[in-house]
């Protein structure tokens, strides 16, 4: 359970009481002990100069000629006088005295006495409630007169003052605690005024801070959060409106708006490609930039793919009629955008074509200026397909770093799903293409071999003329692979099928067997001018060659066998096997012939 928080007012008021308090017992234990060293020292001056004045009081008594019974009257009267008050004066005879004048009664000394005595010097005592001072009385030369055996310097006696000093403690502690508690009030006085200012300001600034916040709604809200620095008087709250603005800006760079999320999650439910995409892509495309103008503000769509090895071709899509100035600027501000990622795509050729969404609205009038672009490119090397989208957006959304973001997931999703679109046709007719072509030599392959072969043999069953077949094999062919690599093979392979094309006239079938392997249909020959054809193909072969980066001639000659449908077979099976084992003939026979 989460506990519940104090306010700033009431955290600072509980902390002034404490603090209130500790400074009271601090100021009194202070007071109380600087008070108490005050009457202290204040007793030892006293002390010191009661002794004195007693000192000098009977010097000038005995200078005056006083007879002993008047002094000791003096000194009687003079203890009597301090029975009942706070200070009392004590006179002590020392031994020297007594030797001359004889002992006296007076109080027993004590060691203090005694010692005070010996050496001659004042000293003080002091407990908790009292105060006790010693002043020895030192004999001067007007002192020998009578103190026949004594020197200048010698101690005649002590004075002893005492004080009881509870009474002046006890009131001087009365005073300062009443002083204190007369004053006591004034600094919860004071904290309370400097806690209400505080708090005041404070709550000013708060307020102001959650009055800007509430105004939050969107992302796009945070550009509208104005936290007026000046306003604030303390720097700790200063630093805190710096970091809410910091992180505002922070939020601006990385939130998405909830309408944009669903917006590209209806965007993407749209993406999925169908018979009809496929047949009507056009609309397609316009009926995605009508979508996306529901969140961003588009101008335009673009794609641009490949339709073969020298055109390509620009499809712009506006989503309301545009003028032509500004078509002539949208295709120089796509052409600029290609040129600085490929100029290769439109170097060769390129066919414009502009496309209107909606007619409803006014015209689109843009300058060269004001058109921006973001494009996502895909550049594909095998098979031949590339393609770029891109889309012209108003200029403030380029600098809003979320609807970029959300932006160019767009772009990535239509480069798939328009680019898809354009190359499906173009995939079914590659695939076509291949199905029945050899992919090196762009000869037929044998499964079109056969069927072709197939469809002549009824053909010619039925027209009465005849079929020649030619088996071609490669001699020492694996030694080209060995010596220079794969690569030069398929190459040497590459340039012999266009020798061979050459050779044979329009109508002939030429296909790639398989591996070195080459076979050549002709129609309606019969056996002189199949062997005719087959010793001018033996004459283009013995002046072919294929120059390697060494320099070296890549050489090669041919085996051929030769058969005639009907003559030497009454089916295609049978007659494939006949001209292969004639070319197998040719080959043990020293190769570089034909065999008929």
């Amino acid at each position: 359970m989460r506990s519940r928080s104090s306010t700033i007012k009431s955290y600072l008021f509980k902390w002034i009481l404490l603090f209130s308090a500790l400074g009271f017992l601090v100021i009194f234990v202070i007071a109380s002990q600087a008070f108490t060293s005050s009457i202290r020292d204040n007793a030892n001056a006293v002390a010191e100069r009661v002794a004195r004045q007693t000192f000098n009081s009977m010097y000038l008594v005995m200078s005056q000629g006083w007879s002993r019974e008047q002094l000791e009257q003096f000194l009687g009267q003079m203890e009597q006088d301090n029975t009942d008050a706070d200070l009392k004066v004590t006179l002590y005879r020392a031994p020297i005295v007594d030797r001359l004048f004889g002992q006296i009664d007076q109080p027993e000394m004590d060691e203090s006495l005694k010692e005070a005595i010996r050496n001659g010097q004042t000293r003080s005592h002091e407990d908790d409630l009292s105060s006790r001072y010693l002043y020895p009385l030192i004999a001067k030369d007007a002192c020998l007169a009578c103190h026949t055996n004594a020197e200048v310097g010698d101690t005649l006696g002590l004075i002893e003052v005492e004080q009881n000093l509870g009474s002046a403690l006890s009131q001087a502690q009365s005073n300062l605690i009443y002083s204190l508690l007369f004053i006591a009030p004034l600094p919860l006085l004071l904290g309370f005024f400097a806690v209400r200012s505080l708090t005041r300001r404070v709550d000013e600034s708060i307020h102001q801070l959650t009055e800007g916040v509430s105004t939050v709604e969107s992302i796009a809200d945070l550009k509208k959060l104005d936290l007026e620095r000046s306003k604030i008087d303390f720097q700790e709250l200063g630093r805190i409106y710096d970091e809410v603005a910091t992180l505002a800006t922070k939020l601006r760079d990385v939130a998405v708006d909830k309408e944009l999320l669903e917006f590209e999650i209806r965007l993407l439910e749209k993406f999925v490609i169908t018979s009809e995409v496929v047949r009507d892509w056009r609309e397609y495309v316009s009926d995605l930039l009508m979508e996306i103008n529901k969140v961003i503000d588009a101008h335009t769509m673009f794609s641009i793919f490949k339709v073969d090895d020298e055109l390509f071709d620009l499809e712009i899509f506006w989503l309301r009629p545009a003028s032509q100035d500004t078509q002539d600027n949208m295709e120089k501000a796509v052409i600029r955008r290609l040129e600085e990622s490929d100029s290769q795509l439109y170097a060769a050729g390129l066919n414009v074509r502009h496309n209107v969404a909606s007619r409803v609205g006014p015209e689109i009038e843009l300058d060269q200026d004001s058109i921006e672009l973001q494009c996502k490119s895909l550049l594909v090397d095998t098979p031949k397909i590339g393609g770029i989208v891109g889309i012209g957006v108003q200029a403030e959304i380029i600098r809003d770093q979320t609807k970029l973001l959300v932006l160019e997931s767009v772009l990535s999703t239509l480069l798939n799903v328009v680019g898809s679109v354009r190359a499906i046709y173009k995939y079914t007719n590659d695939l076509e293409y291949y199905a029945t072509r050899d992919p090196l030599t762009n000869l037929y392959n044998q499964r079109m071999f056969w069927e072709l072969l197939e469809y002549e043999l009824d053909r010619c069953a039925r027209h009465d003329y005849k079929v020649a077949v030619l088996m071609i094999d490669l001699d020492n062919f694996k030694s080209i692979n060995d010596g220079y690599g794969h690569s030069w093979g398929d190459k040497l392979l590459e340039t012999f099928a266009e020798c061979l094309l050459d050779t044979f006239p329009q109508g002939a079938v030429v296909a790639r067997y398989g591996g070195d392997e080459f076979v050549v249909m002709l129609s309606e020959a019969d056996l002189e001018e199949a062997e005719n054809a087959g010793r001018r193909l033996l004459e283009r072969i013995r002046c072919f060659s294929v120059t390697h980066t060494s320099g070296a001639e890549l050489k090669v000659t041919a085996s051929i066998g030769i058969g005639i449908y009907p003559d030497h077979a009454q089916n295609k099976k049978d007659l494939f096997m006949f001209v292969d084992n004639l070319m197998y003939r040719a080959k043990q026979d020293g190769k570089d012939r034909l065999c008929v």
